[in-house]
């Protein structure tokens, strides 16, 4: 049994399960024969990158939003079937003094006192990663 294509299970309308008959027969005077059959489950593996969706984020907001107030999430997908969905979020530059924090469920939380004389603009990013692959994006 030979593989004549690659199997990608993650591709629009692809099979999960095969069934295959193999007929072995003889060249005999009384030909005999057998079959066998196959059932090829297949299973996914997490090889799609995630990609934020939208793949840049920009908020307005007050300088007098309360600290502890979520202010946007953002939110990642991949090509990988749902057993592969567990992605967790970081922010890894941008966040000037700590002013914000990352949930694990990617929610952007205010956690210091906004001051627009201070600062007006933001420009973070934030890294999504899967299992075994990796994707960021800018949030403004």
């Amino acid at each position: 049994l030979t593989l004549h294509d690659q199997l990608d299970y993650d591709a629009v309308g692809a099979l999960h399960t095969f069934n295959v008959t193999i007929l072995a027969e003889d060249e005999g005077t009384t030909p005999m024969s057998a079959t066998l059959q196959i059932r090829l489950r297949l299973t996914d593996i997490n090889d799609n990158k995630p990609r934020f969706t939208p793949p840049f984020y920009s908020k307005s907001e007050c300088e007098d939003l309360v600290t502890g107030s979520s202010i946007l999430q953002v939110v990642a997908t991949d090509k990988d079937s749902n057993l592969h969905d567990d992605f967790s979020y970081q922010l890894v530059s941008g966040n000037v003094g700590g002013t914000f924090r990352l949930t694990a469920t990617g929610w952007l939380v205010l956690v210091e006192s906004l001051d627009r004389e201070t600062r007006d603009q933001y420009w973070m990013t934030v890294r999504v990663q899967g299992a075994s692959v990796t994707d960021s994006t800018t949030a403004n």
